[in-house]
């Protein structure tokens, strides 16, 4: 996770899937560009609100079990931007209480009738996954992905054996394609390797195929569509998902919509 703040306290399956995601993009994305986010936006410590202390997540001691600010949440996000994406984050989450939360999204440019990868893992405090989310969240097309975009991710889904699925969120079903995975309660190795790895798989077969994708011309009714599509899936971002849930609790109201609308910014989205 090189210079991640929060790599010491991150679950080895959450670490790993991280670092190969964000190594993906470096390989595959030639002008792949680090989005400055703002500093209130960068690290969130529940311990720290006012952000008086720079290093608060290594120099504030996690607070006991029945202290006011119990549990601690610190969560840390990183954005990038390309010719081919206009917006691709990672978003880290972390709890006292043991669970952790990663949340990776691929945003291709407005111009290109794409998919929208999105990522939602979450680790238990034993360390195994608790839950996965992934998918490739349609856009300009009803809930179904193109036949060839569907046939690569069966392909891949049959390529790591991925252990049965369980029944996704509710929220999913405003954004999500036919071919959502979802799982619960993976402890097994074997299974939590095939997770991650189709993950991975997933986040590279975009990079991939999104060089391959025609920019759709200015004035086309299918890029309208697209750009509302992409608008609608950031708008169930900024009201659904574990990792609103988690920082919802150390943030107040404005500064909670201030900080989701840094990590999912409608202005993107031209």
């Amino acid at each position: 996770m090189g210079s991640w703040r929060l790599r010491s306290r991150t679950s080895p399956a959450l670490s790993v899937t991280l670092a190969q995601i964000e190594q993906s993009w470096r390989d595959q994305i030639e002008d792949l560009t680090l989005v400055p986010l703002p500093p209130f936006a960068r690290l969130v410590d529940s311990c720290d609100p006012a952000r008086k202390t720079a290093y608060s997540h290594a120099e504030v001691p996690d607070p006991a079990r029945d202290a006011p600010r119990y549990p601690r949440v610190l969560a840390e996000a990183r954005a990038y931007r390309s010719g081919l994406f206009a917006r691709l984050l990672i978003w880290l989450v972390l709890v006292q209480d043991g669970s952790q939360i990663l949340h990776v999204h691929m945003l291709p440019s407005g111009a290109r009738d794409l998919g929208v990868v999105s990522l939602d893992l979450a680790a238990d405090p034993s360390g195994h996954l608790s839950a996965a989310t992934i998918d490739v969240c349609p856009v300009g097309w009803p809930r179904r992905l193109p036949g060839a975009y569907s046939q690569a991710l069966q392909n891949l889904q049959r390529q790591w054996a991925l252990p049965k699925p369980a029944q996704a969120p509710e929220w999913t079903t405003k954004t999500g394609s036919h071919l959502c995975y979802h799982a619960r309660g993976l402890s097994r190795e074997e299974d939590v390797g095939a997770v991650i790895k189709y993950a991975v798989a997933l986040v590279r077969y975009q990079a991939h195929v999104a060089r391959l994708v025609t920019a759709l011309p200015a004035g086309d009714a299918r890029r309208r569509a697209v750009l509302e599509a992409q608008k609608s899936l950031y708008q169930t971002r900024l009201h659904n998902g574990d990792g609103r849930e988690a920082v919802e609790g150390c943030l107040a109201g404005q500064e909670m919509q201030e900080y989701l609308s840094v990590l999912f910014p409608m202005s993107v989205i031209v």
